[in-house]
Order: C-alpha cells, then sequence, then structure tokens
C-alpha cells in the first residue's frame, strides 16, 4: 500500500514530476524545491532499521547487501573529523553515539583521533554489520535509541537523513539527547537543486524518501534546537582506485545500478557533512 504525503519540510502539496524509479516517482515541491517520494509506503510500514539505512525492505524485497568494512572510508573519515573538531576538544568523560554505524569506520576513526578519551557507542540494525564492528572491539548493537536514557557528547548520523519518513520529528528526538553544548554531526547529499537529467542515479527509491540542500537541513537543524558551526562539502564518489571498475562492473550487469552514468556529477562536492551544537 502507498499513500499520498505532503513535502515533509513545508506542509506543501504543490509538487511537480523529477524523476521515477522502480514505479516509484520522485518529486520537487513548488513551494520550497525539496525533493521527496509521493505517493510512498505509509509511515507506520516503515521500519525502524529502514529509517536507520537498511535498504531493501519495502515492498517485500530481500534486504541490501553487507558490504564489508572499508579501510578507505576510516581515513576518509579521520579527514572528516580532522576538519571539524580539535585534538583537545573533548572533556574527560566525553562520549560518542555514531547511528547507523555500518561496520564500525567512523567510530573506528574516533578511536584512532582520541584513544580512551572518547568512549564510543554504534546503533546499527543491520547484524552482520553490528558484528562486523564488534569483531575489532567496538561496541555497536541495535538498540531503541529514544528510550536508551544516555546523553552524549557527540551524536552522529551519516547517511540516514534520506531514509527518514518525518526527518524533523527524527532531528528533534536525537538532539534531545545531546548533553548541554552537545555536538551533532550529520551528512548527507545537497542536490535538490540539481535539474533532474544531473542528478546522480541511482535514486534508490524508496529506501531514499528524500533529496535535500543545504539550505533546508540547516534550516531543519535551528527548528530542533542545533545552532550550526560549520559545514564541510566532499565529493558524493571518490572515483579513483578501484571505484571505477566495481561500478563499470555494475553497469555491465543488467539488473544491477551504477553510478558510473553520472560520474561527472558524482565528482563534485555534493556531499555535506554539518558540525551543530546544541543551544
Amino acid at each position: 500500500m502507498r499513500q499520498d504525503v505532503a513535502c515533509h519540510f513545508c506542509g506543501s502539496v504543490d509538487h511537480s514530476p523529477y524523476l521515477s524509479e522502480s514505479s516509484y516517482e520522485l518529486v520537487k515541491c513548488q513551494r520550497c524545491g525539496l525533493l521527496y517520494v509521493t505517493p510512498r509506503p505509509p509511515e507506520e510500514s516503515i521500519t525502524e532499521a529502514a529509517k536507520l539505512g537498511v535498504h531493501g525492505v519495502h515492498d517485500g524485497r530481500p534486504t541490501g547487501s553487507t558490504g564489508r568494512f572499508s579501510t578507505k572510508r576510516v581515513d576518509a573519515s579521520i579527514d572528516i573529523l580532522n576538519s571539524l573538531f580539535t585534538s583537545s576538544e573533548f572533556e574527560p568523560n566525553a562520549n560518542w553515539l555514531d547511528i547507523g554505524a555500518g561496520h564500525g569506520e567512523l567510530l573506528e576513526a574516533v578511536r584512532t583521533i582520541w584513544g580512551d578519551t572518547v568512549a564510543t557507542l554504534g546503533l546499527e540494525p543491520n547484524m552482520a554489520k553490528a558484528q562486523s564492528a564488534q569483531g575489532r572491539g567496538l561496541d555497536v548493537a541495535y538498540f531503541d535509541v529514544a528510550n536508551h536514557g544516555d546523553r552524549y557528547s557527540v551524536i552522529s548520523a551519516f547517511n540516514v537523513f534520506a531514509h527518514l519518513p518525518n526527518p524533523r520529528a527524527t532531528l528533534l528526538q536525537w538532539a534531545e539527547l545531546l548533553r548541554p553544548d552537545g555536538v551533532f554531526l550529520l551528512q548527507t547529499s545537497d542536490t535538490a537543486e540539481l535539474p533532474s537529467f544531473d542528478h546522480p542515479r541511482p535514486l534508490e527509491l524508496p529506501d531514499h524518501l528524500s533529496y535535500s540542500s543545504e539550505k533546508l537541513v540547516t534550516s531543519i537543524l535551528a527548528d530542533v534546537g542545533l545552532d550550526v558551526e560549520k559545514v564541510i562539502r566532499r565529493p558524493l564518489i571518490d572515483w579513483r582506485g578501484s571505484r571505477w571498475l566495481r561500478e563499470a562492473a555494475k553497469a555491465a550487469t543488467p539488473w544491477r545500478q551504477s553510478s558510473f552514468s553520472s560520474r561527472d556529477v558524482t565528482a563534485r562536492k555534493l556531499r555535506i557533512i554539518i558540525k551543530a551544537r546544541r543551544i
């Protein structure tokens, strides 16, 4: 079952066609410019795992691939964190919650930079990924974050924003888990203002429910009581090394989707990482 929904940023129902994929429609809000899926699975049918980034749990499709731990992602995470924080930024007893932790690459980067100075915890619904992280000594599990009870110096949520059916409500819930003066890190794409022919593919609908912009995301963060301190930009995909070969192999396989055709766009700095602080 699917239902029509209004824009989850401004509430408008005035939209125009943008792109389609897998029988789903991505439309553009005519008031604020958000790209969002409508009609879409009802919010009550979207599992917590889907909201945290597990692909392929709509319409009875099998869950997405687990992938594997990547030292390149650890190195990229170290570069991002060094761009956002000073080495002495954290007080004793600092703690860090990574939402959608995957194989634990971001937490591995935190451990590399700050060692035991910062206690880390990861939330990951994909049990294979969680076990992969646990095998390297990281505390990663699946639990009810809303009723977890702890408060954190830092909460990070990388690559989950596009999966949220109600981003403002979810970010408010997560912001309330921060300690006073705590930091929230959000990574997502800044592609809502691209013309449709230029938007990177695959869209991965309906796992991705929206595509936003820096302006819209920072506005939502302000709405939930977070003061944006810094925004850094990175390419959507690092096309160096073996990525060319992997995407070319996907492009040559009829049932797989590849980003190869949009490599010029994905090499642009359309990925945003936002550092915001609880007011």
